[in-house]
């Protein structure tokens, strides 16, 4: 599998914005995504190094997204693989908030529904399904057959190929394991980053019960100590969240 590194020039960063609280917003594409200021500390520096060195978890063009505030915490790192290169993006996909990727995500795990089904599952007003399914077909997002709404064929409207999702940890390895279990809410593959230990072997047999991967970082280049089992995507809304903002970055 080919390496990524942070210099290439294929691979995006961050948009630049003043921290306000200790967080900075990426706005390219809405709803925007919290962005935790960098905390200093050897597990960033590992982190760093590890990425200088080249990280065995994706090919070039990959996209960087790193201490994204989530509801299921913070990873240190989320690698994004797109499918393909973009082709036109509606302008009213680029103003759609976390409520209209709620019910995309709903509509694409549930399959065709009508508005009133949406209403009577989602516990939710008819004025404001109605808005959003309105905003989601200007979108180009949904399609209406009928009085029931559909998505629009996934691979068309997902652009992302795999979300990985890496955390970092020098000793506290199980704090790891935790958060990359959460992290699976979103991601398709997920994995801990950790120095050269004595107990890899049991780090490993402890990740794989939970389809987590093992990447182990000796100082000088990282390898593989185990690889995570691979989840389908969209897993959830948070994977349609990653999937807007990575398209805001290709665009």
């Amino acid at each position: 599998m080919d390496l990524f590194t942070p210099q290439s020039d294929i691979v995006q960063t961050l948009v630049d914005m003043r921290p306000r609280r200790g967080y900075k917003k990426c706005m390219s594409f809405h709803p925007p995504i919290k962005i935790r200021s960098a905390r200093p500390g050897p597990e960033r520096r590992m982190l760093q190094a590890a990425l200088r060195s080249g990280l065995p978890v994706g090919p070039d063009g990959t996209i960087i997204l790193r201490e994204a505030e989530l509801p299921t915490g913070v990873p240190d790192l989320i690698a994004i693989e797109p499918r393909s290169r973009l082709g036109f993006v509606a302008a009213k996909r680029r103003r759609l908030q976390k409520q209209h990727l709620k019910i995309l995500h709903f509509l694409a795990d549930s399959g065709p529904k009508s508005a009133d089904d949406v209403v009577r599952l989602l516990n939710q007003s008819s004025k404001r399904i109605d808005s959003i399914l309105g905003d989601l077909i200007a979108g180009d997002l949904v399609v209406r057959r009928g009085n029931r709404f559909a998505v629009r064929s996934v691979s068309e409207v997902f652009v992302v190929k795999r979300i990985i999702a890496i955390e970092a940890k020098m000793c506290a390895w199980r704090e790891a394991l935790e958060q990359a279990t959460a992290n699976l809410w979103f991601a398709s593959h997920s994995y801990i980053l950790v120095p050269t230990l004595n107990c890899v072997r049991l780090i490993c047999q402890e990740a794989k019960i939970l389809g987590i991967g093992v990447l182990v970082f000796d100082g000088k280049q990282t390898r593989t100590a185990l690889r995570p089992r691979k989840q389908a995507i969209p897993a959830s809304y948070g994977s349609w969240l990653i999937n807007e903002w990575a398209m805001g970055q290709m665009t």
